[in-house]
């Protein structure tokens, strides 16, 4: 579980090895919406993901990684406090309408995380390391909710959950501007500008990516040529033969997925390569992981934990609490995750390594 990774992560670094003179560096990549899946070396013909392979391949990689939860606010307020979303007030994606009530109490649900909460990165940067936040927060938008109130001493990126997949406007240096350009690209550029930093103290990078989470597209001609002239004979479908099933549908938005993982890939092979012009990649635990699974026609739904229906006709309304359309599920696809970490190869710190879990 990412709960139970979270944890022997933590007992890795906080030890007697993170206070000392020789302390790694940390980055931690956490995908948005990638299915177990999606990703080349779990098998799926389309995933075309060479870096994300490199990395699985050279570490350890944990092919039986699950979330807490299928639902990016809850999943990532348990990854930072390796508690359950039900004990922290936050058991849904939080609505970027949705605003803190100072009369309504602290940290009430779905407004966000308790900046009382204890959070791995606040530990970090009160051990010495220099820390960011690149991407996605989603863990509350008002600025009581900050993700500076949480040890990130930076942030750039969006606070709520979904934002533009180009020319999108986002947040840094505490005030929203607008960039040109791919999202993607963007957010990478900014992780790659804070390794080529220069400084005396250890680094955590959290950068929190925005993709693969839908709108997909657009995306560049470099990720998005492998799809491009692929036909709908050579998409496969993990559920062909699901009753009703719009197959046409399934077909076009997994094509759309995988140009949009492979913009992942594509950065990550930027960053990697970063850390090794800059000399860290001997100093630097790399980390991979994702909020939540996914679904694309699998049982008969696409989407994550708060499923849609991608059958024609809509079956009836059953519950009164489900809107029409959806399907809340719990299935593997939706809360299994592609996990994977690099630890240091310094011999010098072997006290740190990453369980082989």
């Amino acid at each position: 579980m990412k709960l139970t990774f979270t944890f022997a992560f933590g007992l890795a670094l906080f030890s007697s090895t993170l206070f000392g003179a020789e302390r790694p560096n940390i980055l931690f990549i956490l995908t948005d919406d990638q299915a177990p899946w999606a990703v080349g070396v779990a098998g799926h013909p389309l995933a075309k993901t060479p870096h994300m392979d490199a990395l699985f391949n050279s570490g350890a990689y944990l092919p039986n990684s699950y979330t807490v939860t299928p639902v990016c606010s809850p999943s990532r307020a348990s990854l930072m406090t390796s508690r359950y979303g039900t004990e922290l007030g936050i058991t849904d994606w939080i609505k970027p309408w949705q605003s803190w009530e100072p009369e309504k109490g602290l940290g009430g649900t779905e407004w966000g995380l308790n900046p009382e909460s204890v959070v791995w990165p606040r530990l970090l940067q009160k051990a010495g390391y220099d820390t960011t936040l690149i991407g996605k927060w989603h863990l509350g938008q008002p600025n009581f909710y900050h993700p500076t109130k949480f040890g990130f001493k930076t942030f750039m990126g969006h606070r709520h959950g979904g934002w533009a997949t180009v020319d999108s406007v986002m947040e840094k240096g505490r005030r929203d501007r607008g960039f040109k350009g791919l999202t993607a690209d963007i957010l990478a550029d900014e992780v790659v500008t804070f390794l080529e930093k220069k400084r005396s103290k250890p680094f955590l990078c959290c950068w929190f990516t925005r993709a693969p989470h839908t709108r997909w597209l657009p995306v560049s001609e470099e990720d998005a040529a492998p799809y491009a002239n692929l036909s709908d004979a050579d998409t496969p479908v993990p559920h062909p033969d699901y009753p009703n099933l719009d197959t046409a549908r399934v077909k076009r938005m997994t094509r759309e997925y995988f140009s949009s993982v492979r913009s992942v890939d594509r950065n990550l092979g930027r960053i990697l390569k970063t850390l090794k012009q800059q000399g860290l990649e001997e100093n630097t635990i790399v980390i991979y992981s994702s909020d939540h699974g996914y679904n694309m026609g699998h049982n008969g739904i696409w989407h994550k934990g708060n499923g849609h229906w991608v059958v024609k006709p809509l079956p009836d309304v059953t519950n009164s609490n489900i809107p029409r359309g959806q399907r809340p599920n719990m299935y593997d696809t939706s809360i299994q995750v592609p996990t994977a970490g690099q630890e240091s190869s310094s011999q010098e710190r072997s006290s740190a390594k990453l369980p082989r879990t």
